[in-house]
C-alpha cells in the first residue's frame, strides 16, 4: 500500500492504495482543509499553523508517517512540452534545460517530465516541469517538522495527466477532461491520443448551483476557442466531467450547450480505479493521481537528492528524516 497526500489552497486529501502502471486500487480516503491563510498556491505561508494541524489530522486518522507520496498543486510549476530526441538521462536534463530558458529564469531550476509518444521524425514529445529547488528543500525540511518521511515529491499538473493517459485516455483520441472540485476546476484537452493542453482555474461556487455549471462551460467554450486559435481541426469525441453528482449532468449538459457547443457530454468513469470501500473514487482523483506509476522521471525528490550528488552536497534534512518519524510514532503509541 502507498500513501499519497496532495495540498492545494487549504484542499487536503490522503489517499491509500495499491499503486499501479494500469490499474490502481484506493483503499482509504481522508479529506479536510487546511486553516485559513496557512497554505496558498501550493506554498505553506504560516509554517506553525500548518504543521500543528497537520499533526493532528495525521495522528487522528492513524496515518503511515513513512514512504508518503506529496503531490502538490502550485503555479510556482512551469510546464512546457516539447520535442527531444532519445538521450541518457544526463544529457536528457541537459537538453530540457536549454529548451526551458526561455520560460524559466532559474538555471538551477529541477526537471520532471512525462514522454507523451511519438514527435516528428525519430523526436519524441515530452511534458516538461520546472520548479526551484529551494521549492522542493522547504517541503522536506516542512514534513520533516510534521513527522512525515517523503519518499517522492510530484507535480499535480504531470499527476493529472498520468492519471488522464491510464482512464479516459484509453477510451477516447479527442476528447477534454474537466475536473470539478470545490476550489480548482480543472480542463485537460487530448488530441490524437496524446496529452495537448492544460487549465486551471479557481472556483468560488457550490458544485451544485447553476453559477458552477456556468463555469464549467465557459471552461470549454475557451477549450473550444483554444483549439480553433491553434486551427486544431479534429473534432472531439466528448467532453467528460469528473467530481458531480450523476444528477447533475443534465443542468451541466444544458450549460454547455447554451455555449452553443454540442459535443457529447458524460460523467467521468472510474476506467483503471478501483475501491474495495465504496469510495467515491471521483472525489479524490487528484490525490489518486499520486498512485500512478510508470513516470519514472517525474519525482522531484529523487531529482533534488540527484542534484546534490552532483554538486557534491549534501542536504541534512533528508538525512534526518527519520528521526521526526520516530519522534511522532511515539508520541501516537503514548496517545492510544
Amino acid at each position: 500500500m502507498n500513501t499519497v497526500l496532495y495540498l492545494a489552497n487549504q484542499q487536503i486529501q490522503v489517499v491509500i492504495g495499491s499503486p499501479g502502471e494500469n490499474k490502481i486500487s484506493v483503499e482509504r480516503y481522508y479529506e479536510a482543509e487546511a486553516p485559513e491563510g496557512s497554505i496558498i498556491n501550493g506554498i505553506v505561508m504560516d509554517t506553525e499553523l500548518f504543521v500543528g494541524f497537520m499533526k493532528e489530522f495525521w495522528a487522528a486518522n492513524k496515518l503511515p508517517t513513512k514512504d508518503v507520496t506529496l503531490v502538490v498543486n502550485s503555479s510556482k510549476f512551469v510546464g512546457k512540452t516539447i520535442e527531444m530526441p532519445e538521450l541518457s538521462m544526463k544529457k536528457a536534463y541537459e537538453y530540457i534545460a536549454r529548451e526551458f530558458t526561455d520560460v524559466n529564469r532559474n538555471e538551477n531550476s529541477l526537471y520532471s517530465y512525462l514522454p507523451l509518444g511519438a514527435g516528428t521524425g525519430k523526436m519524441k514529445r515530452v511534458y516538461v516541469e520546472g520548479i526551484s529547488p529551494d521549492f522542493i528543500h522547504d517541503y522536506i525540511e516542512l514534513f520533516n517538522e510534521i513527522g512525515i518521511a517523503l519518499k517522492c515529491i510530484l507535480s499535480g499538473e504531470s499527476s493529472l495527466i498520468g492519471l488522464t493517459a491510464m482512464t479516459t485516455g484509453r477510451a477516447y483520441q479527442n476528447f477534454a477532461l474537466i475536473i470539478a472540485d470545490s476550489s480548482i476546476l480543472t480542463t485537460i484537452l487530448w488530441i490524437d491520443g496524446s496529452f495537448y493542453y492544460f487549465n486551471s482555474m479557481r472556483c468560488f461556487h457550490d458544485r451544485e448551483t447553476e453559477d458552477y455549471a456556468g463555469d464549467v462551460a465557459r471552461s470549454v467554450s475557451q477549450i473550444s476557442q483554444f483549439m480553433q486559435a491553434h486551427q486544431l481541426e479534429q473534432r472531439l469525441e466528448s467532453i467528460v466531467i469528473a467530481g458531480i453528482e450523476h444528477y447533475n449532468l443534465p443542468m451541466y449538459k444544458r450549460a454547455i450547450e447554451q455555449m452553443g457547443i454540442l459535443t457529447p457530454v458524460q460523467l467521468f468513469e472510474a476506467m483503471s480505479l478501483t475501491s474495495s470501500q465504496q469510495i467515491d473514487i471521483q472525489k479524490c482523483l487528484r490525490a489518486a493521481s499520486g498512485l500512478v506509476t510508470g513516470g519514472k522521471y517525474l519525482n522531484l525528490l529523487k531529482h533534488y537528492s540527484m542534484d546534490l550528488k552532483k554538486k557534491g552536497k549534501k542536504d541534512k534534512s533528508i538525512e534526518i528524516n527519520v528521526v521526526p518519524v520516530i519522534v511522532s510514532a511515539v508520541i501516537l503509541i503514548i496517545s492510544i
